[in-house]
């Protein structure tokens, strides 16, 4: 959230330097080498530096962050390359805290030193905050976009909201055929 929040920044991407991405311990802690050099799905979904590198430049990540082409995209590979991965402190403490926050800030540093910052956690996007149900609707769509269509979508969210009146879990899947 924090670097879809810069990406509407006036820095140009070919002008940074360096960026700085400050996370909770527990997130720092369980970024490994594939973490900065992903090739596969799988790794690049868990990715921090990815997620960063394709936020700053797509603007968001949705399921498309994920395909082949944005994968092995040469300026995903260069940004990640300029990203520094470190503890917070205090986003450790907000993480271990009750309620539990997930907070995280992205500095871009230009090769002129100019930094501009972006945090997210601790408000209405972070993701231990209780959503909407017009957030997990509009979250829904974004991330099914190309996969789920119109009616097909709103069924499978209609019976989502109904999941607890569902007798066996696994009766879903073939409940909701993806044509």
């Amino acid at each position: 959230m924090a670097a879809e929040k810069l990406r509407a920044s006036p820095v140009q991407l070919q002008h940074v330097a360096r960026v700085l991405v400050e996370v909770h311990r527990n997130a720092k802690r369980g970024t490994h080498d594939e973490h900065w050099s992903p090739d596969s799905r799988e790794t690049a979904d868990h990715s921090i530096p990815y997620g960063v590198a394709g936020a700053l430049l797509n603007g968001n990540v949705t399921h498309h962050s994920f395909e082949d082409a944005r994968l092995h995209d040469p300026r995903v590979r260069m940004l990640v390359g300029k990203i520094e991965l470190v503890e917070n402190a205090a986003f450790t403490a907000a993480f271990e805290g009750t309620p539990q926050h997930y907070c995280a800030r992205v500095t871009l540093i230009t090769a002129t030193g100019e930094r501009l910052s972006a945090e997210s956690g601790g408000d209405e996007d972070d993701l231990a905050t209780p959503k909407s149900n017009l957030k997990i609707e509009q979250k829904l769509c974004v991330m099914t976009e190309g996969v789920l269509y119109g009616a097909c979508r709103m069924e499978i969210l209609n019976g989502l909201w109904q999941l607890q009146d569902i007798p066996d879990a696994a009766q879903l899947p073939s409940a909701y055929p993806l044509e």
